[in-house]
């Protein structure tokens, strides 16, 4: 499970806004028996560069995406 959209940063202070309320991916992916791999935040540059079709230019790949493949490989790993 990846949840999408699970939250803003404040550009002013860096400060994590969960505006949809407290994150529920970890009951869901608890419901479906699957691990919660990641959670992207609604970001501006990562939807402009997607609506482009440029998502591999996101300078946060690293990031967001390189925690979510990390994460899915040790899952594998697993079993």
């Amino acid at each position: 499970v990846v949840e999408n959209m699970s939250y803003i940063t404040c550009p002013d202070c860096g400060k994590r806004i969960e505006i949809f309320g407290k994150n529920a991916a970890d009951s869901a992916a608890e419901k479906v028996g699957a691990p919660l791999l990641g959670e992207l935040p609604m970001d501006g540059e990562l939807v402009r560069i997607s609506d482009e079709g440029r998502v591999e230019d996101f300078a946060a790949l690293g990031g967001y995406f390189g925690t979510i493949v990390d994460n899915v490989l040790d899952s594998l790993k697993k079993k």
